[in-house]
């Protein structure tokens, strides 16, 4: 057997977190440091200790965005993170990227929940529109799992101008 770093990002639905839980088999390196970088979009990586056999949180304090009022914590932005977990020697190392999308998705249930109409009678304009806007989101997010950037990018930023677009019209929905 060999050593193999692996390890999942966990779905918080909290903007201000990102956990990132570790699935390696360390064998030997099991009792040395290891690390993760996380690069935030549009930021530097940052390099932070890594915990091997724990789940390792992520926020606005330790990924050096800085904090709010008294100390909390500030929402840490949308957009795709790349994340390296790295042994030591750093010759084992795993890269995934991640799409947080939390602050999006809030926007996005409160286009969902503006309820004026009756659930027997569903506006359809309406609900092609949310479901026009849940495939970008759901492309966005199947497209950064598979690697395409690009892609995801592109997706994610068009289903975020459309939702911000629908709540700022007072007649869209």
């Amino acid at each position: 057997m060999k050593v193999a770093i692996d390890f999942q990002v966990l779905e918080t639905h909290d903007p201000r977190r990102i956990l990132v839980s570790d699935f390696s088999e360390w064998l030997h390196l099991d009792k040395e440091q290891s690390s993760i970088e996380v690069t935030v979009p549009n930021r530097e990586p940052v390099m932070l200790p890594f915990k091997k056999f724990a789940i390792n949180g992520l926020n606005s304090v330790n990924l050096g965005l800085g904090c709010g009022n008294e100390g909390q914590l500030l929402d840490l932005p949308d957009g795709i993170y790349k994340i390296t977990v790295l042994g030591c020697p750093d010759k084992f190392q795993k890269t995934k990227y991640y799409l947080q999308n939390d602050i999006a998705q809030s926007k996005l249930d409160k286009l969902f929940t503006m309820v004026d109409y009756d659930c027997k009678n569903v506006d359809k304009e309406r609900r092609e529109k949310l479901l026009t806007l849940d495939y970008l989101m759901r492309t966005a997010e199947a497209a950064t799992r598979q690697g395409n950037l690009t892609l995801a990018e592109d997706f994610f930023e068009c289903a975020l101008e459309q939702i911000n677009s629908y709540l700022r019209c007072d007649n869209c929905f």
